[in-house]
């Protein structure tokens, strides 16, 4: 199964980079970190007719966290680049695993203020859809 770890891989390949970046955890938070989380709100598993056995795909909640700086401004570029990087990555291969598509949870990043320190925060929710490990085609 795919591991926050291989969705921290991909997204420092996006076009868009941060300094940092954590998965799991953001500790002793820097400016322009990234953390990848799981997503914390219910979404259902999909089984296909027959039973797991004769499911072909898996999926993976994301909670991406894009702790900026302490202007809106560039907190609210950075995050909205990082959501367009998302929305043009396509069908990447993540982990070994062959992404089916990306749903995107809201049509922008949410703004979640500022942390104790005054840094500036987005995230951005997604479901990655991929391929089980047989690596067949679905439909």
């Amino acid at each position: 199964m795919m591991t926050l770890e291989n969705v921290l891989e991909w997204i420092k390949t996006l076009p868009t980079k941060a300094n940092y970046y954590y998965a799991g955890a953001l500790l002793k938070k820097k400016e322009q970190s990234i953390g990848v989380y799981g997503l914390r709100t219910a979404y259902s598993r999909e089984i296909a007719v027959g039973g797991a056995g004769c499911t072909k795909t898996l999926t993976k909640g994301i909670s991406l966290l894009i702790h900026w700086t302490p202007s809106t401004r560039l907190t609210e570029a950075a995050a909205q680049a990082f959501y367009a990087d998302i929305c043009a990555a396509g069908r990447p291969v993540i982990g070994g695993y062959q992404v089916n598509y990306i749903e995107l949870r809201q049509n922008e990043p949410i703004d979640v203020g500022a942390d104790d320190d005054g840094i500036q925060e987005r995230v951005i929710e997604f479901i990655i859809h991929y391929q089980d490990s047989k690596g067949e085609e679905t439909t």
